[in-house]
């Protein structure tokens, strides 16, 4: 499955992550599914996209989207989404946006209110796999992740 990457993110810069940055934490983050023994696809990076919304346009993309960290309310706003296509029980088409109205860093050096953009892109390439979410805490598909935290290790459910 080719994916599609678009750094548009206000974020890349010398603190948070160059763009050769930013492009590796989201292609390690789909190449540790790859590397399930047991797995039967392998997601591959195609190369960059223009695209800046998802939608069923026969291309699967990654793209930054910044919608604010909290709603009017003051409601934290989700992090990253992935949206599946099917026709059928077939995925055609996947998409994931990611918020970048969230404090992002791509490098690994999480400041106080940072959160790790592998760990998040880990989570949604599962959901891309039509995975949901798992109870267990310590697994990449539990359905939050805590500021300063780095989950970048496929637990044993989310293998299963």
């Amino acid at each position: 499955v080719e994916y599609h990457v678009n750094l548009n993110s206000r974020q890349i810069g010398p603190e948070d992550g160059s763009a050769d940055d930013f492009l590796a934490a989201i292609t390690q983050a789909a190449d540790t599914w790859n590397d399930v023994a047991e797995a039967d696809f392998t997601m591959a990076y195609a190369g960059p996209t223009t695209n800046t919304a998802p939608g069923y346009n026969q291309s699967n993309d990654v793209m930054f989207i910044d919608e604010g960290a909290t709603d009017e309310n003051g409601n934290y706003r989700p992090l990253a989404t992935a949206r599946v296509y099917f026709i059928g029980q077939t995925i055609v088409e996947t998409d994931i946006k990611v918020n970048d109205g969230h404090d992002w860093d791509a490098i690994g050096q999480l400041g106080p209110n940072e959160i790790d953009l592998q760990t998040v892109l880990l989570h949604e390439f599962g959901h891309w796999l039509s995975l949901g979410h798992d109870p267990d805490e310590n697994a990449v598909m539990y359905p939050s992740v805590t500021i300063g935290v780095m989950k970048r290790a496929l637990y044993r459910t989310d293998r299963n």
